[in-house]
This record gives structure tokens, sequence and C-alpha cells, in this order.
């Protein structure tokens, strides 16, 4: 249990994007995360990347910690399919490339993922290379993020509100009504996934 405690701390640092104090108990524990990491627990998959990409108990290797959060988010790791699609949106470890940020930050989005939506969201506002600006669909991600259960804070649910009336300024009354709908079928699906997990 205790290393599974461990292993959460540590994992949410870099979701979190600080360092909190449990990843230096991770790092005293490295040999015990590598070892369950290397038997495919997804757990400790995440947290040794988490450890590789800030140089906790490790040096810092953007690389390894890129192939470690792989290996957990095929596995379905809400929190490691963040941390690659981050990865490849910032070229960190792995060649900038946003089609393939957005697959990741999707797969997590889908599960419920809110800085995941978030990003999904600012990526098709602007619009990166290989992903077209798309003004219905950033709309659409900031509906799911503004409504999700992750608990944001007044003052980041009043930025989603203000990103929203703002992108709003910017589309037509169909276009609204597509992404409004757009959104609905987004949260349909996070509750169907979330009801078949396990």
């Amino acid at each position: 249990m205790k290393i599974v405690l461990i292993m959460l701390v540590a994992a949410l640092s870099l979701f979190c994007g600080a360092t909190m104090p449990g990843s230096a108990m991770a790092a005293d524990n490295i040999d015990q995360i590598r070892q369950e990491a290397e038997q495919d627990v997804n757990g400790a998959q995440l947290v040794l990347g988490t450890l590789y990409y800030h140089g906790k108990g490790v040096p810092q290797d953007y690389k390894e910690a890129a192939k470690w959060f792989r290996l957990a988010a095929v596995q379905g790791n809400i929190l490691a399919q963040f941390n690659l699609g981050f990865m490849y949106a910032n070229g960190q470890g792995v060649p900038q490339d946003y089609r393939e940020a957005v697959k990741w930050l999707r797969l997590s989005a889908e599960q419920g993922g809110g800085r995941a939506q978030m990003m999904l969201a600012t990526i098709y506002y602007t619009g990166r290379q290989g992903v077209p600006k798309d003004y219905v669909e950033s709309y659409a991600w900031l509906v799911v993020a503004a409504a999700g259960r992750l608990v944001y804070g007044e003052a980041a649910k009043q930025s989603i509100e203000a990103d929203k009336q703002f992108l709003q300024q910017k589309m037509t009354a169909s276009q609204i009504t597509a992404a409004q709908q757009q959104a609905k079928e987004i949260q349909a699906k996070i509750v169907r996934k979330k009801n078949a997990a396990p």
C-alpha cells in the first residue's frame, strides 16, 4: 500500500506541474518502482516516467520519461496519456508533433482528464502544425471541461467561461450549436467509458 501511495503522489507531481514531496519518497524506492514498471504495472511506469521527467532519484531524461509514459498510456493510464501528449506538444523527449499530441490528449480527455480537455481546446483554437484551427472543436472541449468533475477552483472556472465567451464572438450561431451538440456526445462517451471501467 505504501508504494501505491508513493506512486500516486509522484505521478501527480508531473500532472499538476509541480514537484511534490512524494516524489522524493518515490526516488528513495526507485529499484522497487523500476522492478514493478518492468513487470508492466502501469502505475509504476507512470511514476518512473515522472521521476525521469523531473530527474528525481535518476538523471533527468525526457526520452526515458516518454518511454515509460507510453508504456502506461497504451494501458489506458489517463495521467500517462496526458503526460505523453504534453511531451509531444512541447517536443520533450520526442519530436514535436501536434497530431500525436492530440491523439494522446484525446485519449486522456475522453476519460475525463480536465487538463487534457483544456489543452485540446487551446490546440484547436490556435491551430498547430498538422492540426487545423477548429473553433467548433475548441468550444466543445471548453464546454466539456467546464462541466467536468475535476475541481478547478473558482479562478479556473471563470477563465473557462471567459474563453467560451471570447470564442463565441468568433463563431456563428450554427457553429455554437454544433459545438454544444459535439460536447454532449463527448460527455456521453466519457460516461460510457467510466461505466464500462472495471
